[in-house]
């Protein structure tokens, strides 16, 4: 008996071990992505994350929302359309984290010279979120 327990606990540590892959594959293959995409459409490189180094948690999150859509791989088309449900209700939630941050941001005073030259136009308001900065135009 205490062996079959000692054996559960094990494979759910190992299935913990392997989600936890899969979401480190998604941060760091997301960040790549993005990382290539903007290289070649602006020419330059920029850590769009929210971390320090190659990591972007929403691909992470995004991976494993898909990965948990893999008992629906006899259904392709079924699968599909959850797939994009799931990447889309992600991206949503970020979107709607960014703002509230940004919005939070602007109403603890920040001192309107503080321009960073990292904006792409001189009359954006920037702040800093755990090392990266958000940019927002003044309306």
């Amino acid at each position: 008996m205490l062996a079959v327990i000692i054996e559960n606990k094990k494979r759910g540590i190992h299935r913990l071990c392997y989600l936890f892959l899969i979401f480190l594959t998604g941060c760091l293959v997301g960040w790549v992505y993005e990382e290539i995409f903007y290289w070649i459409t602006e020419g330059m490189l920029r850590n769009r994350g929210i971390l320090y180094g190659p990591w972007l948690p929403i691909y992470g999150i995004g991976a494993l929302g898909i990965y948990a859509m893999k008992p629906k791989k006899k259904n392709p088309v079924l699968l599909f359309f959850l797939c994009a449900a799931v990447s889309g209700i992600v991206e949503y939630f970020s979107h709607i984290s960014e703002r509230a941050a940004e919005f939070i941001l602007s109403k603890e005073g920040e001192p309107d010279d503080k321009l960073q030259s990292d904006c792409e136009c001189s009359q954006k308001r920037t702040a800093t979120i755990s090392g990266s900065t958000v940019c927002r135009r003044w309306d």
